[in-house]
């Protein structure tokens, strides 16, 4: 019988020693031991092989998961790339999962902030428009001038009878 082998040396299974070994940084041991690089979706550490995290990505042979920037995001885990915020949403920040909705009569430029439309426009179906004849347009809304009536997205003149 062969006796307990000496570290680094381990016997898994079998009547011989085996030398022990740490994969490189990014590798991670496959099922069989052997050391394998870490694929896109994934960062490895520790010869350990973990799916990268909702709100980050991971593209191949990476030790840590990489956060999305502002304005970008991931909705799933093992994510390789961030995507941009859909229109009228935002995220302000680094590395948080989600793109929250703009508030009503503000857009985004960017995707990192929503912004009130400038004076001289109103919000509408996602963006601002130009404000229209007769309108007078102040914080995203429109309204519309003395002897006007709204009607839709215009300013009609009122008829007396």
């Amino acid at each position: 019988a062969c006796g307990p082998c000496d570290p680094p040396t381990s016997a898994p299974g079998s009547a011989t020693c085996v030398t022990e070994y740490e994969c490189k940084e990014a590798q991670y041991k496959d099922a069989s031991g052997d050391c394998q690089w870490c694929p896109a979706g994934y960062y490895c550490t520790g010869d350990k092989k973990t799916v990268c995290p909702v709100g980050s990505y991971c593209p191949a042979r990476k030790t840590a998961p990489l956060p999305c920037a502002a304005g970008m995001y991931t909705d799933v885990p093992g994510a390789t790339s961030c995507k941009v915020c859909p229109e009228g949403t935002y995220k302000g920040s680094t590395g948080t999962a989600a793109c929250k909705p703009c508030e009503k009569g503000t857009v985004n430029t960017d995707r990192t902030v929503c912004t009130p439309c400038p004076t001289g426009k109103y919000y509408s179906g996602g963006s601002c428009k130009t404000c229209p004849a007769n309108g007078i347009c102040i914080g995203g809304d429109f309204t519309c001038r003395d002897k006007y009536t709204r009607l839709g997205n215009r300013c009609v003149l009122e008829l007396t009878p």
